[in-house]
């Protein structure tokens, strides 16, 4: 096992655990001095294919040039189908979270975008679309693909529909947004070389 040298490394985060988080190397960890390059790796609590390192827990991700899907909260679930990764859209945004080593323009996209049982007549679903200050909707019908901007480091999509049923779906009357899924959904960049 290798030494660690505090200043050495760019470390971010809201609170220390563990071992350097005793109160006998706090002041330590003040003086740490932070750098302005971007970050190699980054340490996901979640388990994610591809990474250089994983437990139960965490991955270790190498950052190359290409932006890195590291997770997706759904209120409505997250399911795989034909072994690729699936998601109903519903009037509760779900983010798409993204890390990214350098600033640039990716594309999110979706294989095929599904509509939900109720009015299935239905192809096109509008979508309020929201990353970093940029706030926008769009119309969806079959393939989804998306230009939008990333930071370096880690940055929110969040997708939302914006149909309403005309049919109450709940007795007291509330409008539920009509469902859309998601199949098959990524981020890449084109232009750039992947690592």
């Amino acid at each position: 096992m290798g030494s660690f040298f505090p200043e050495a490394y760019q470390l971010q985060g809201s609170e220390v655990y563990g071992y350097l988080g005793a109160e006998l190397y706090e002041p330590v960890m003040r003086r740490a001095k932070s750098i302005s390059a971007p970050a190699d790796f980054v340490l996901v609590n979640a388990r994610i294919e591809g990474a250089v390192w994983n437990n139960q827990r965490f991955s270790l991700l190498e950052l190359g040039n290409q932006p890195i899907l590291i997770g997706v909260q759904a209120p409505n679930g997250l399911e795989h189908v034909n072994g690729k990764p699936f998601v109903w859209l519903g009037n509760s945004a779900t983010r798409f979270l993204f890390v990214s080593k350098i600033a640039q323009t990716a594309t999110f996209s979706a294989r095929e975008s599904l509509t939900g049982p109720i009015r299935p007549e239905d192809q096109d679903r509008r979508i309020r679309i929201s990353i970093g200050d940029n706030i926008w909707q769009a119309d969806v019908s079959g393939a989804l693909s998306l230009q939008v901007s990333l930071k370096p480091g880690l940055n929110f999509l969040d997708i939302a529909c914006q149909d309403s049923s005309t049919v109450s779906a709940q007795a007291n009357g509330d409008t539920n947004a009509l469902p859309l899924g998601l199949w098959d959904y990524r981020i890449t960049n084109e232009e750039v070389e992947s690592d």
